[in-house]
């Protein structure tokens, strides 16, 4: 059965093959005629595609958190938890401070 790669090895193959590329663009292995530009483009190619990479990762994140959804039942089943949690405590002899300093059993 073939190996299914996982994200690391799918970032360090993309990342190899974009490097192998550069570095041949770089040292002339591959007979390209660049413009100026073309040249320019070439020389701080890791630099924009590094520049690039970053943009979309905080855009990505922006975008995630803005869409974030509360979950009602999840922080009502949460609070219930700690309810129960503090009450089984609270009968073991636990005594819980309030940061007032105010003594609570419960």
């Amino acid at each position: 059965a073939p190996m299914a790669l996982t994200k690391l090895m799918q970032w360090l193959l993309g990342g190899g093959c974009f490097i192998a590329l550069w570095l041949a663009l770089m040292h002339d292995l591959i007979p390209v005629e660049l413009t100026p530009m073309g040249r320019h483009v070439t020389n701080w190619l890791p630099l924009y595609a590094g520049g690039l990479f970053g943009l979309a990762s905080a855009l990505t994140i922006v975008y995630r958190v803005l869409m974030f959804n509360d979950c009602p039942e999840a922080h009502s089943e949460l609070v219930r938890e700690i309810d129960e949690a503090k009450a089984d405590l609270a009968k073991r002899g636990f005594k819980f401070v309030d940061p007032k300093g105010d003594k609570k059993t419960s």
